[in-house]
């Protein structure tokens, strides 16, 4: 947001998009029609709100993110919402109906908003939720039965602070998460979550078949690996 993809106003609340945003949407939609992969959009990441307005690679350094306001403040929340949030999921959506209308799978409104560390407690889920809350009611105009998720951190995180969010269930998996979830095994609340049906949205990048079979074991539950190709499963693990 920092490089000018939002255009803010005076007092500092979104007001729009950047005019280059449309073009480059309706490349990756075009794009992925024409490879024949699904998409799942992410609308927002936590990197607003996770206190580094700076990131370096070498000698290249660039601004990033830090508007928790979006997030906290109800007046900048529903601004971005409806002047960010909205537009962009309503641009997909009319260039989804474009290329036959397959090519969006769903909308992950918020990425891992655990890791929005500038928030600074527990707290702050209620301001997290609001915004979530706001944002699907947002979408939902533009887009009224599709899939909407919350990309949550990892499996405990979507158990203790998203298991009663109306939306679908997302969490993302590492290998190094391996031991930090055993004690979910007796865990009671995890009993009716686990009876719903879950997208693991991120999962360890090399060896993809071995990381689900153990997320599976550890799970207890069939898992499926579809390809990004649509349609096609590519390998099941239970």
């Amino acid at each position: 947001m920092a490089s000018g993809i939002v255009v803010w106003d005076q007092q500092g609340l979104a007001r729009g998009l950047d005019r280059c945003v449309p073009r480059d949407l309706k490349v990756v939609v075009e794009s992925a029609a024409r490879h024949k992969v699904a998409l799942l959009p992410t609308l927002l990441d936590f990197l607003v709100a996770d206190g580094v307005r700076e990131r370096r690679y070498g000698e290249k350094v660039w601004e990033e993110g830090e508007h928790p306001e979006i997030l906290t403040e109800p007046k900048a929340r529903q601004a971005f919402v409806d002047n960010v949030v909205v537009p962009v999921a309503r641009e997909l959506v009319a260039l989804d109906a474009g290329v036959g209308g397959k090519t969006i799978w769903g909308f992950d409104l918020l990425n891992e908003p655990e890791n929005a560390s500038r928030l600074g407690s527990l707290a702050a889920f209620t301001e997290l939720k609001q915004f979530v809350k706001q944002a699907s009611l947002g979408v939902r105009t533009v887009w009224p039965d599709g899939r909407l998720f919350v990309g949550s951190r990892n499996r405990i995180d979507l158990a203790d602070f998203w298991n009663d969010v109306p939306l679908e269930r997302q969490f993302h998996w590492y290998d190094d998460m391996a031991t930090a979830m055993d004690y979910l095994k007796t865990s009671p609340e995890i009993d009716v979550f686990e009876r719903k049906r879950v997208l693991v949205g991120e999962v360890e990048p090399t060896n993809v078949h071995e990381s689900l079979d153990r997320l599976a074991r550890r799970l207890r539950r069939r898992a499926v690996l579809v390809s990004l190709r649509r349609g096609r499963v590519r390998s099941a693990a239970s």
